[in-house]
């Protein structure tokens, strides 16, 4: 049996399409037996694409054939009469006759229902998660009681059903909620689904768990606060909306579990780190050893590139072993824009050799820290190599220092494209890179440097570019 699913027509109509044993074992039909949704044999079977159901001449074959188009992994759901259901990739493109004349298509089938029915059990499980919710909770929770017309506005609100936690959270008066709709009260409500959400708990009584609802500060512009809570239907079309900020509490678990993904890797840098350079140091002498014998000068090229493969692997090990939390430092009393200034030309020299990328420099008056200035250099050059890299071939790269609420901030600004979502929730954990020779270790070592230094390191991104700030406390402290 081929390992994929195969299917094929040379009926231009495509009421003839055959299928090979593995995609006949998809379809539920007998080996190399024709079925094509052109011939209207398959009465007893649905194909959906996104939930829709498709016609005919929406199937990729169909496509490929009448249309010439060339399909590829398109994820189609079967659905037959007697509730089984699978999910498959699908791929199609056309076959031509020596002058280029359509006559059939050819498609490939992946088959991908396991892996998609565990996904939806999952999802359904988190769906059905329930929020455990202490009794007393009206001032713990922001809580407010409201009546709602048909199109979900607010027609009535008594004093006694707003909490201080609720007027003080949305920063607005319990006069300011009457009449107001839910789209004013909350501008993000729409896109959250909240708004959706309490229409819903109005029409069918049951209440809806919040988990992790996003909505702008009204007090902070361009600031993002997450909230969890619940929404109760009460009697007479009112509706009762709870809800607990918990934006601190999702940044410190991201925090916790950055820093244990890190001591992990640090314990174990610690442990085996010098166990595993010490007998590559003795390989690479012998490597060089017998590469200067006469006998082996035909195999010179092939110890070069073994030679470099063991200096690269020496490298990432020296990265493994700053991740150590014990690692030995040497704090001294010094001034970051000193050291910035004395790696400056090293920087320069690396930013012009990678393309035509402008290093820029922004000093500000800063006091003396107690820092480790080797690593601080190694922190400064990991993120202008990381912004280098973001920029591929050209671009802007600003470095700052200066004062921030009394606090000493180094950051590391570029240009470019900005870090995606998906990316941006796990910077910070070992081994994670984008780039195809990267080792992933650049950004845990900056993470790591900055513990020891007292500091903390956020993030700024955007379609205009990413800065890294690196926060210190004033003055640093030794450990």
């Amino acid at each position: 049996m081929m390992p994929i699913g195969l299917s094929i027509t040379t009926d231009i109509s495509c009421k003839e399409i055959r299928h090979n044993p593995r995609a006949a074992s998809f379809l539920r039909i007998d080996d190399w037996s024709i079925l094509s949704h052109s011939a209207s044999n398959a009465t007893y079977l649905k194909i959906l694409c996104d939930g829709r159901e498709l016609l005919p001449e929406e199937m990729p074959i169909q496509r490929a054939t009448w249309l010439g188009e060339e399909i590829k992994s398109e994820e189609l759901e079967f659905v037959w009469n007697d509730g089984v259901r699978k999910f498959g990739l699908w791929s199609a493109r056309p076959i031509r006759d020596e002058t280029g004349v359509i006559v059939g298509a050819l498609a490939v089938c992946e088959d991908i229902t396991e892996r998609r029915l565990l996904e939806e059990e999952k999802l359904k499980a988190t769906e059905n998660r329930h929020l455990k919710y202490l009794e007393n909770m009206l001032e713990c929770f922001a809580v407010f009681r409201a009546e709602c017309d048909e199109k979900g506005r607010i027609v009535e609100f008594r004093s006694e059903y707003i909490n201080e936690s609720g007027r003080r959270d949305r920063n607005i008066t319990k006069e300011e909620y009457i009449g107001r709709s839910m789209r004013e009260l909350y501008p993000d409500s729409i896109e959250s689904g909240l708004f959706t959400m309490c229409c819903r708990v109005v029409e069918t009584g049951e209440s809806i768990e919040l988990d992790s609802l996003n909505f702008s500060n009204r007090k902070k512009p361009n600031t993002i606060e997450v909230y969890e809570g619940r929404i109760i239907k009460l009697d007479n079309e009112r509706i009762t909306l709870s809800g607990s900020n918990i934006t601190e509490k999702k940044i410190l678990e991201n925090e916790i579990g950055r820093l244990d993904r890190l001591n992990i890797v640090g314990e174990m840098a610690a442990s085996i780190g010098h166990e595993i350079r010490n007998p590559l140091t003795t390989v690479r002498g012998y490597l060089q050893m017998f590469g200067m014998k006469d006998k082996y000068a035909e195999h010179k090229e092939q110890f070069s590139t073994m030679i470099e493969e063991l200096d690269r692997a020496n490298l990432i090990i020296t990265e493994f072993l700053s991740l150590a939390k014990n690692k030995v430092v040497d704090f001294q009393r010094a001034n970051l824009n000193e050291i910035i200034t004395t790696l400056l030309p090293l920087l320069q020299a690396e930013a012009l050799h990678r393309g035509n990328l402008e290093l820029k420099i922004e000093l500000g008056e800063i006091p003396d820290l107690e820092l480790d200035k080797k690593e601080m250099r190694q922190l400064l050059m990991n993120l202008v190599r990381n912004a280098e890299e973001a920029l591929l071939s050209n671009g802007t790269i600003v470095i700052r220092t200066g004062l921030d609420e009394g606090k000493v901030f180094l950051s590391v600004q570029d240009s470019g494209h900005g870090i995606s979502k998906d990316i941006l929730d796990k910077l910070g954990t070992p081994f994670l890179t984008t780039k195809d020779n990267g080792t992933g270790l650049g950004l845990p070592v900056c993470y790591r440097i900055a513990e020891r230094h007292k500091a903390k390191i956020k993030v700024k991104t955007g379609v205009n570019g990413t800065t890294f700030f690196v926060e210190f406390n004033n003055p640093a402290t030794r450990e």
